[in-house]
């Protein structure tokens, strides 16, 4: 259902989707999260500081977006997320060791997430320059 909300609402509706009481449920789920996520992380540093997690929205959208999930809504999977997550964590982990200072780190992941948004965009305006990709490729 959230895909089909995602995807378009208005559609979703008219199809049966209780569409308000789904995005209640998505958002409350999505609150617990961050709170879970909230208790481990000031568990493991054993302090509590409002600054803390400052910025990690920024890498949670790379990931989302590096795992092939639209920006537009509609498309994407948890394996393709847990699949950008990894691949941000080793190229953050790699910008770390080469030396580069957070806000370097963080204009590169910045404009990752502008290629991937330039990359979807083209993917929806031009499907058949992705099929053709696709096939070239042995991919579809």
């Amino acid at each position: 259902y959230v895909y089909a909300i995602g995807g378009n609402e208005t559609a979703a509706r008219l199809s049966g989707i209780q569409v308000d009481r789904i995005k209640i449920i998505a958002y409350t789920l999505s609150g617990m999260l961050a709170g879970v996520a909230a208790i481990f992380l000031t568990s493991k540093l054993h302090t509590l500081d409002p600054n803390l997690a400052k910025g990690y929205e920024l890498k949670v959208i790379a990931a989302v977006v590096i795992g092939g999930t639209s920006l537009m809504g509609g498309e994407g999977s948890v394996w393709g997320t847990l699949i950008g997550a990894a691949l941000l964590f080793v190229l953050n982990y790699a910008l770390v060791h080469l030396g580069m200072e957070d806000i370097w780190s963080d204009l590169f992941i910045g404009a990752i997430i502008i290629l991937a948004a330039v990359l979807d965009s083209t993917r929806s305006r031009f499907p058949q320059i992705w099929s053709g990709l696709k096939q070239r490729f042995g991919m579809g």
